[in-house]
């Protein structure tokens, strides 16, 4: 059960982050801080639809990701044209089964939003994606190598191995936390 917070309910009364399990079961115990002479803590875009997997479909990998950003073991970089496409996509209804959810994560927009990093949206990339609404996600990701932008886009996945040549790692949510680099 997700609470308004975006918080699963334990059967133990306790809140945990949804995809906390996973996520610990993966990661070990959530750590917000980097120590010495550990990696840094990963760069993370999550474009629309990963944001969808976490806050509306509740996708296992999706909150894992979610729950790290939560607890800090990542960070979750956004920026005001990727916050607004989120909020318009989101604005739009879906299937029955899935509109509590959707209605649920528009009425606390500001509760993921508290997650996010912010930054300025960069000048467009000189690498281009066939579907000009996911440039923005990928402009960003690509003045910020070292990176790693989450999706299930198709036409930001064709972009992945020109993008490695910048620095960014174009993937799923779910590979990404299969293959975690921390």
């Amino acid at each position: 059960m997700i609470s308004a917070e975006g918080t699963a309910l334990s059967a133990h009364g306790k809140d945990q982050p949804k995809g906390w399990k996973a996520f610990h079961y993966i990661h070990g115990p959530m750590n917000a801080q980097a120590t010495p002479g550990t990696a840094p803590i990963p760069l993370l875009i999550l474009d629309s639809n990963t944001l969808f997997d976490w806050l509306v479909f509740a996708e296992p990998a999706a909150c894992a990701v979610g729950a790290a950003a939560q607890a800090g073991t990542v960070r979750w970089l956004c920026s005001e044209p990727l916050w607004a496409e989120w909020v318009y996509t989101l604005a739009r209804p879906i299937a029955a089964r899935w509109e509590p959810a959707r209605q649920l994560a528009l009425a606390n927009l500001d509760t993921p939003r508290r997650w996010a990093t912010f930054a300025a949206q960069p000048a467009p990339a000189p690498l281009r994606c066939l579907d000009g609404d996911d440039q923005k996600f990928l402009d960003l990701a690509l003045a910020h190598p070292g990176s790693a932008l989450l999706t299930r886009d198709k036409a930001l996945l064709r972009l992945a191995r020109r993008a490695a040549l910048h620095g960014v790692r174009i993937t799923s949510a779910t590979t990404w936390v299969r293959e975690c680099p921390h």
